[in-house]
């Protein structure tokens, strides 16, 4: 989360909000960060006033893109640090820095730590609001404080690039039903007013909330919004490339709320797209 003096961002796992950072700290020198990935509840009292922005994604888009991200990282993590192949190693042998760094320990228990595919490893994210036994399961290797990774793991006190979802949070997905992203989507944005853009137009979106606050534009910060490269991009086929008729069908019908609110479809992957 970062807020200015004239506006606050929530940083939405996996919707565009390296991009919104990395713009916001080049052209507001006011800017602070208030946690990684902190939810809007845990925005400090004297920045209540001001707006809020915030991003949302396709949820089928969204689940490809972190599932590819979470197997990049534990890839590179593994690659720089053999030890890190098991929870144990990285716990006993990183000292005060976790090797781990970003990889959500919910996503190495749903992915039995990176062996399941895409399908397997979704189809249990989608199962903690139905499977007490998956939930609890879950829980019990979920971190109790913000910026660790798991309850065994260091605190990092710079740099945390994990999803930073608590055990006491994800505990209230419990019995809801909710497809994974819906439910942190909500805690994430709460019920307050908040202006959100859906990652399909970012950058005119970003503009538009600008102006909504009141907030002068610059040309430079325009050029910016519109040309700069994307941050932080997962690379990965299109999305629909990943999906089979039924675990298309779960999503369309756990995550429906956010799908209808913001109108999102499922896209026909291009005659040329891989998986």
């Amino acid at each position: 989360m970062l807020v200015t003096d004239k506006f606050v961002f929530v940083h939405m796992h996996k919707c565009g909000g390296t991009f919104i950072n990395m713009f916001i700290k080049t052209f507001f020198p006011s800017a602070k960060e208030i946690g990684y990935h902190y939810p809007i509840g845990l925005l400090p009292a004297q920045y209540r006033h001001l707006p809020v922005l915030g991003t949302v994604r396709n949820p089928w888009e969204f689940y490809v893109s972190y599932y590819v991200f979470q197997q990049t990282v534990l890839r590179r993590a593994r690659a720089a640090m053999p030890a890190a192949a098991t929870r144990e190693g990285a716990s006993a042998d990183a000292g005060d820095v976790d090797p781990l760094n970003g990889v959500d320990a919910l996503f190495s228990y749903l992915s039995d730590d990176g062996a399941l595919d895409f399908a397997a490893t979704i189809n249990r994210f989608l199962d903690l609001s139905i499977s007490d036994t998956l939930l609890q399961g879950a829980l019990a290797r979920m971190p109790t404080r913000y910026g660790q990774r798991g309850p065994d793991t260091p605190t990092q006190q710079s740099g945390f690039r994990g999803m930073d979802l608590l055990r006491d949070e994800l505990a209230d997905i419990s019995g809801s039903g909710l497809g994974f992203y819906t439910f942190l989507f909500r805690r994430m944005m709460g019920e307050d007013d908040v202006y959100v853009v859906p990652t399909t137009r970012l950058r005119t979106g970003l503009l538009e909330f600008l102006r909504r606050a009141s907030v002068p534009i610059t040309s430079e910060m325009e050029q910016y919004a519109m040309e700069h490269r994307p941050e932080n991009r997962s690379e990965h086929a299109h999305y629909a490339t990943y999906y089979s008729d039924g675990l298309k069908q779960r999503v369309a019908d756990q995550d429906s709320l956010l799908i209808r609110r913001h109108g999102f479809q499922f896209e026909p992957a291009p005659r040329n797209a891989g998986c």
